[in-house]
């Protein structure tokens, strides 16, 4: 049994059927039925803010609703999650209280959505499945990542 989080640009490229997101899920068998695979609240307001201002049409609308109802979502307004976010937040500008960035390694930018996906996945302790390079500085510390290379 595995738990996963599936970031925007999976569910992004599993939406727009593009092979290597395809390929990722079947991979690490994301919806085997013994697995878990989860979705942060974020990406899906991310997937619904980038349809309506895209102006998608009803098929791609009716893809990414059926895909939506096929993986649960996890909301942000729990405070077990809303703590991560804040461990996370201070550790990227290395003022976290015990967890401190390797030397020479200044602070760095994750943007927030990011910081709850992030978040979501520390908590339920499951792998980030991303093809995301800004969560590589938490990879390890926060969260397990698994990182899937977008290939044209």
């Amino acid at each position: 049994m595995a738990k996963f989080v599936l970031d925007t640009g999976i569910v992004l490229g599993l939406i727009r059927k593009s092979p290597w997101a395809h390929n990722a899920v079947e991979a690490y068998h994301v919806f085997d039925n013994a697995n878990f695979v989860y979705i942060s609240s974020i990406t899906r307001v991310e997937l619904m803010g980038m349809a309506y201002r895209l102006g998608w049409g009803a098929q791609k609308i009716d893809n990414l609703d059926k895909l939506l109802k096929r993986i649960p979502e996890i909301g942000i307004n729990e405070k077990l999650i809303e703590d991560k976010y804040i461990e996370i937040d201070a550790y990227r500008e290395n003022k976290h209280h015990s967890k401190k960035l390797p030397n020479g390694t200044s602070a760095f930018k994750i943007g927030d959505h990011d910081t709850w996906i992030a978040a979501t996945a520390s908590v339920i302790e499951a792998k980030l499945i991303t093809s995301d390079k800004d969560f590589d500085k938490i990879d390890g510390v926060f969260i397990e990542r698994i990182f899937v290379p977008q290939e044209k």
